[in-house]
């Protein structure tokens, strides 16, 4: 169709549409997801099955390493059967001289579910290394909040325009920093009070774990914030990177939790015995007027909704159970 000089420069020329572009998993993709929730699945009854053979004292590590593969294997089953995926969508605008500009939309599939994934497991493993190391709870409480920031700002980043993705990308980058200083730097300074095979496990696996978790960044600014790897490239890799840092993680963890005896981590108190009471007994005779036998009993006694605070019973052959309260400071209510 003729067209008059000058027409082309009308800003408002409607545009031309093309069909969308979908990226999408296909059958590789889908038999990689398959293959790490099955794998999940077997390490997980493989940890539950090494914790029951250890005595509840010593069993946390293997509790909490479970814990990272059943949850990885519930993300993985979600994305194999088509749960927990969301698209994110770019539109491409493209100029021409001598015709309408042209918009094309590119719908991608983003496996949200796993960013959940990636935040629980990763949360659970900063845990485990903290516990390893003796880190302190300052440093503990600030890896765990940098580790939540940077997948929930990569999440963000993902679905964020284009201007504004790589801002959110920068944070989850810093945070990635914050997340190796405490567990790098406060993690190791921590382990110089304890012996050198404890010291060298340590560096070993923190190490290990975070050049993985280095590589999440890249594989995001590669796949789901350029576009540049297709689909199942992405899953392929995501399911390498999920394989090493939490199965495999968890085998060497635990293997030499049990074979080291410098880095067997026993727990009593609530852990092992639960809300037992601690009681202390004695007989106590008084003389005089009113002669009376008198047994007193301080336990701990857990009040529903309330803190545990110890409790003394008074128990008098003249009156019966007197009841008092003692709270933490020594007065009595």
């Amino acid at each position: 169709m003729f067209k008059a000089p000058g027409m082309m420069d009308d800003p408002h020329i409607p545009t031309l549409g093309k069909p969308p572009i979908f990226q999408e998993l296909g059958n590789t993709g889908r038999r990689a997801l398959w293959v790490v929730a099955i794998l999940m699945l077997v390490s997980s009854l493989i940890f539950y099955i090494l914790g029951a053979r250890v005595v509840v004292q010593k069993r946390l590590f293997h509790v909490l390493t479970s814990l990272v593969t059943t949850i990885s294997f519930l993300a993985y089953f979600a994305m194999a059967t088509g749960e927990g995926i969301g698209y994110n969508v770019a539109s491409i605008r493209q100029e021409h001289k001598n015709a309408p500009d042209t918009v094309e939309e590119v719908y991608r599939q983003v496996f949200w579910v796993r960013w959940l994934n990636w935040g629980l497991t990763f949360t659970i493993i900063l845990i485990n290394l903290a516990l390893l190391a003796g880190m302190n709870g300052a440093s503990l409480l600030i890896s765990v909040a940098a580790n939540i920031t940077m997948f929930v700002t990569g999440l963000i980043s993902v679905f964020s325009e284009h201007g504004t993705r790589w801002a959110w990308f920068t944070i989850s980058c810093l945070s990635y920093l914050t997340v190796v200083y405490h567990t790098g730097f406060h993690g190791r300074r921590a382990t110089l009070a304890k012996d050198n095979q404890t010291r060298a496990f340590y560096s070993s696996i923190a190490g290990y774990f975070l050049v993985l978790l280095l590589i999440y960044p890249i594989i995001w600014a590669a796949s789901s914030n350029t576009r540049r790897m297709s689909v199942d490239a992405e899953i392929i890799i995501y399911a390498i990177l999920d394989i090493l840092s939490q199965g495999v993680f968890g085998y060497w963890l635990l293997v030499s939790h049990d074979s080291m005896q410098s880095i067997t981590l026993s727990m009593d108190g609530f852990w092992s015995n639960g809300m037992a009471t601690k009681d202390r007994s004695e007989l106590v005779t008084t003389r005089g007027h009113n002669q009376s036998t008198t047994l007193v009993c301080q336990a701990w006694v857990a009040f529903p909704f309330f803190e545990a605070r110890p409790v003394k019973l008074t128990l008098t052959t003249r009156t019966g159970w007197r009841y008092k309260s003692v709270n933490t400071r020594g007065r009595t209510r």
